[in-house]
């Protein structure tokens, strides 16, 4: 959704400003969390069997997660240069 309102409102900057700022944050929460996850996974205590540790978001869901906004805006933004 943010790359079509981007380019089809090229010439409104304001809405393209609004749309960077947007794929910034959705950016920049992800890498956070997984961050964040990263150093609660070592600080909790690296000895713990992963079947007991803390059951929600994993730091490999977190990665595939990333990764697939990512992928999404990457094709998006070559579909857009085409």
């Amino acid at each position: 959704v943010c790359i079509e309102t981007y380019i089809c409102s090229c010439h409104q900057r304001s809405i393209n400003t609004a749309v960077r700022a947007t794929l910034s944050q959705m950016l920049s929460d992800l890498t956070l969390q997984l961050r964040q996850r990263q150093e609660n996974t070592i600080i909790e205590n690296p000895d713990v069997p992963q079947e007991f540790r803390n059951q929600g978001s994993t730091v490999e869901s977190l990665c595939d997660d990333l990764v697939s906004v990512l992928t999404v805006l990457c094709e998006k933004l070559q579909a857009a240069i085409k």
